[in-house]
């Protein structure tokens, strides 16, 4: 097996291409494996994703629902990604435990209160929030793919005190058959364990990521002169200190960005990726 970098492009382009001529196997694919990541394995359901939040996402940015070939494209570009994370999020917790980086229930449940306060000052009244938004959307959308003229009158008896009109809009585009709204009352919350779970996970990654990146980028520094000549080049003030203060950070987070990415370079090099794909490999020998 070939081990090869996920962040050269030639790659992002043969993962498409590979995905594509896998997509159709989708059932065998739940238990293929598609990668290791330092022997560790990853398999294609763990980087799969629903039509249904891909063709979401597509009305957000595009107003409009995609056709079957965009849908198709959307969800291989998706996949993509998924799995770069995927290899990501590996390499950085064994990164992490080599450097001992942790993250504790205080810094996490911390950040948790900002994202979603009422999940830890009252979870019990965040899983019925959530149980009666959503229970009352499946309900709505059921009514509504019965009588779909009755859109409007739906949405005020039932939804308009809990969900603004261009969500439900926008829930009534994707979700309109049975087998759609059935995954949004699948991923209703039964306990607080997954309310809890499921907004702690996103926010564990955040933490995890600053703080690695507060590592990698600690010996980066920034002189006042540069400071200086940036804000000259854009004709500014340079005894201003609200202008000095912004110039300096968007400078540090650029030299930052530019450590992060030659390490996460090196990574790539240092940690053994291996596509276990037959389509992968005879793609990338090319």
């Amino acid at each position: 097996m070939k081990t090869v970098s996920l962040r050269n492009a030639k790659f992002l382009h043969i993962c498409a291409l590979a995905c594509c001529l896998c997509f159709a196997y989708e059932m065998k694919a739940q238990t293929t494996i598609v990668a290791y990541v330092n022997g560790v394995a990853i398999l294609d359901k763990d980087i799969s994703v629903k039509s249904e939040g891909v063709e979401k996402l597509f009305v957000v940015e595009h107003g409009r629902p995609p056709s079957q070939k965009e849908l198709t494209i959307a969800l291989i570009a998706t996949k993509r990604r998924n799995l770069t994370k995927k290899v990501e999020n590996l390499i950085r917790t064994k990164v992490m435990d080599e450097l001992n980086i942790k993250v504790s229930k205080e810094e996490l449940e911390a950040e948790m209160r900002k994202e979603d306060p009422l999940t830890i000052e009252n979870p019990v009244a965040a899983l019925n929030k959530q149980q009666i938004i959503y229970g009352s959307l499946v309900r709505a959308l059921r009514r509504v793919t019965k009588d779909p003229k009755k859109e409007e009158v739906i949405y005020t008896e039932i939804m308009k005190d809990l969900m603004d009109h261009d969500s439900w809009l926008l829930y009534v585009k994707c979700y309109n058959s049975e087998e759609r709204i059935t995954e949004i009352e699948k991923a209703i919350p039964k306990n607080v364990n997954d309310i809890y779970n499921s907004t702690s996970k996103g926010v564990y990654d955040h933490i995890a990521r600053g703080k690695l990146r507060a590592v990698i980028t600690r010996d980066v520094t920034i002189g006042e002169e540069e400071v200086s000549k940036e804000i000259l080049t854009r004709n500014g003030d340079t005894n201003n200190v609200q202008i000095r203060t912004e110039i300096k950070k968007r400078i540090m987070n650029i030299k930052q960005d530019a450590v992060e990415h030659a390490w996460w370079d090196n990574q790539y090099e240092k940690n053994k990726i291996e596509m276990t794909c037959k389509t992968f490999m005879e793609v990338v020998r090319n």
